[in-house]
């Protein structure tokens, strides 16, 4: 479900950067909100439930799956 709803969001940016407005709304500004909403959504499941509240491994894990792709991006793009 949260697929479609990420998709249906996704549209709706998409609409906004085209300069498309309903009822003079933005709605590219709802769909991040909702963007950040579910991102939080999902960090908060991971951290109680996968890693049982265990903030070391919780970041452990962040680290490892951020840093090796931030540096390999950094470094092709030197």
């Amino acid at each position: 479900m949260t697929g479609l709803l990420r998709l249906f969001l996704a549209i709706l940016v998409l609409i906004s950067h085209l300069g498309l407005y309903f009822f003079g709304l933005n709605e590219g500004v709802f769909a991040v909100v909702i963007f950040y909403i579910l991102a939080g959504h999902v960090v908060t499941f991971l951290f109680t439930k996968r890693f049982k509240n265990d903030v070391k491994n919780f970041y452990r894990d962040r680290f490892l799956r951020i840093f090796p792709v931030y540096w390999l991006v950094a470094i092709l793009y030197i």
